[in-house]
């Protein structure tokens, strides 16, 4: 049995900043409210901007190898299909958006736990070295998004120290 092709959406912008920008003031204004939940106690910046992240947006797992000049990457991203996210790639940084969603219908019976979340799915990864977007090759399946691109012409290897 063959196994059917997949069609990924691979976009190469010129920048991402302005939808790093949006999702940074989004996770700002929440981390502000959670701040502002918990009694506006200084010293906890941090944890007020972890839990906003966490609420707001799903990060898949990534895992990043080089090997001969070639950088691969792999995405953990189950539960969306291949037409519903956008890959863009850069020179320098990957960044893969969608939206996750979930419902209860009366038809499916009565829920006692679930841990599926709605929401936004925002990934930025930034390469450990330039790559040429022209050289990506991308595949998924079983959930797994993979990436392989060439080095950019000009960039040595970074060994491990």
């Amino acid at each position: 049995m063959s196994t059917p092709e997949v069609i990924i959406k691979v976009q190469k912008p010129e920048t991402i900043e302005q939808e790093m920008g949006a999702l940074h003031d989004q996770i700002a204004r929440r981390a502000y409210e959670i701040y502002l939940e918990r009694g506006a106690l200084a010293g906890r910046d941090l944890d007020n901007w972890l839990a906003a992240e966490q609420e707001l947006v799903w990060k898949p797992a990534i895992e990043i190898l080089e090997k001969n000049s070639e950088l691969m990457i792999q995405v953990a991203i189950a539960g969306i299909e291949p037409g519903d996210f956008t890959v863009r790639l850069t020179e320098e940084h990957l960044l893969i958006q969608s939206e996750r969603t979930h419902t209860h219908t009366d038809e499916r019976g009565i829920v006692h736990v679930c841990e599926f979340r709605s929401g936004p799915v925002f990934r930025i990864v930034h390469f450990p070295k330039r790559v040429d977007p022209a050289t990506v090759e991308v595949d998924y399946r079983n959930g797994l998004l993979r990436l392989k691109a060439e080095a950019a012409k000009g960039e040595v290897a970074r060994q491990a120290a």
